[in-house]
């Protein structure tokens, strides 16, 4: 019996990747326009090409699945530049940090963190020095780098210990000091219910802001030294927003006003007392709110907070809705 033979050819159309089950498995680099996200043990880096993103590079050097992804990024977070930065720094969840930067991404640096799985990472820089702060089980972990000396690598400063309580998220943001100066604060949120402050040029703790009914997932700075926002996200299904800014003259009036908390920081081109208050509550889901995110803000713009809860439903705030 006689058989036809058919030539085929086959092509590549589409080769996708999931996202691993995390809150902070992407981020998006701003000045650069890249997106990076953890897939199984591998960090897919998507560039932008005539109006799409496809993948350009793909990085694999975790022994485990990826749970933590992170850009660094200028001052106090989702501010827009022109200068950019290319450093990322990914976690994993047998406790392994790793530093990738150039334009090739190559692994310059890995930190061991213990077994637990790294469950948020912050990374910040003001002028050349940039933190790192490294959250896992009941612990976290900070770290410095000046950007300016060649071939530097972030080195330990301290390592913080939260006991019987688990820590789900971290943020840092800088506040002015005198001329050039900038003092950074560690945001931190756990199984207490509380979200923790700290001085990270002196690692004294400022204090526990209060409110939340259940744990807290996600915490995230955004704004100035001058008007500084933290997002905090929370199991009790509520978002809420803190204000920090310095105290100026006319603060100690007696007019009525939510509760304030005061505390100084210094150094040695001087010395600023901020404040910090409740801004506002946000109810709009209907079970946990798992993540809060700001929109990127420029000169002038208009503040707007993206959240997202296990309802299934993402929510866009902006100060005319709270």
């Amino acid at each position: 019996m006689a058989t036809e033979s058919n030539d085929w050819n086959a092509n590549m159309l589409f080769c996708g990747s999931n996202a691993n089950p995390s809150p902070q498995i992407l981020d998006w680099n701003l000045t650069d326009d890249i997106i990076a996200y953890g897939s199984n043990s591998t960090i897919h880096i998507l560039n932008q090409s005539n109006g799409r993103y496809s993948t350009s590079k793909i990085l694999t050097a975790h022994s485990s699945n990826v749970s933590c992804v992170r850009w660094l990024s200028y001052s106090n977070h989702k501010t827009t530049t022109t200068t950019s930065v290319f450093l990322l720094v990914t976690g994993s969840v047998g406790g392994e940090v790793k530093v990738w930067e150039d334009t090739t991404l190559k692994c310059t640096q890995t930190i061991h963190f213990g077994a637990q799985s790294i469950n948020s990472i912050a990374a910040r820089i003001a002028d050349t020095i940039s933190h790192l702060a490294i959250a896992s089980a009941a612990k976290i972990g900070v770290f410095k780098r000046d950007l300016k000396v060649l071939y530097s690598i972030f080195e330990e400063l301290q390592i913080l210990d939260f006991g019987y309580h688990y820590v789900f998220c971290v943020d840092i943001a800088y506040l002015c000091i005198g001329t050039g100066t900038n003092c950074p604060i560690l945001a931190c949120g756990s199984d207490s219910g509380k979200v923790a402050l700290y001085d990270i040029s002196d690692f004294k703790k400022i204090c526990d802001l209060l409110g939340h009914e259940d744990w807290v997932r996600n915490v995230e700075f955004c704004g100035t030294s001058d008007d500084l926002y933290l997002a905090t996200g929370s199991q009790d299904n509520y978002v809420r927003i803190w204000r920090v800014n310095p105290v100026t003259e006319g603060d100690d009036s007696t007019e009525l006003k939510m509760k304030e908390i005061i505390f100084n920081t210094s150094s040695i081109s001087g010395a600023q007392t901020y404040k910090i208050q409740l801004e506002t509550v946000l109810q709009s889901h209907d079970d946990w709110c798992y993540s809060v995110a700001w929109c990127p803000v420029g000169s002038g713009d208009t503040l707007k907070l993206l959240t997202a809860s296990m309802d299934r439903t993402v929510a866009v705030w902006s100060p005319n809705g709270y």
